[in-house]
């Protein structure tokens, strides 16, 4: 989508200039044959897109190939882990020494509405709360 792209566009460089973005090809005659778009934080690398020449022949898996060499460079850069994502593609189960569940979160901005809704479950909860203490009985 166009939102999408733009976000992509805005945030690659700064990324990139931060160390952040790793862009990753392998060659072979100086023609690409696959390429990964992996992002670097807090010393982790997560693998988040790529892709492999559709014309190398079939017995070729140079996104395998790529990813055992990115592997690599991570362990000699002193990375602490690589990450695939999310999927059960079956190059992640051949290359992954563990899967762990993820946590999908999903922010945005609060529209009003949510607002008085979110300051009347507050109000609700307080009202509750002090209603409850003044009924208690006293304690003697």
């Amino acid at each position: 989508s166009a939102k999408f792209s733009a976000f992509h566009d805005a945030v690659i460089p700064e990324l990139f200039d931060q160390g952040q973005l790793e862009l990753v090809w392998l060659s072979l005659g100086g023609r690409p044959l696959a390429v990964a778009y992996d992002l670097v934080w807090n010393d982790n690398v997560y693998y988040y897109q790529g892709g492999r020449d559709p014309h190398a022949p079939g017995r070729l898996r140079p996104g395998i190939v790529l990813h055992a060499l990115s592997i690599r460079d991570a362990i000699a850069a002193g990375r602490r882990e690589y990450h695939f994502l999310a999927g059960m593609a079956r190059y992640k189960l051949e290359l992954a020494t563990a899967v762990r569940p993820l946590v999908r979160l999903r922010a945005r901005r609060v529209s009003l509405a949510q607002a008085g809704r979110t300051l009347i479950e507050q109000l609700a909860r307080e009202g509750r709360a002090l209603l409850r203490q003044r009924l208690r009985p006293a304690a003697a």
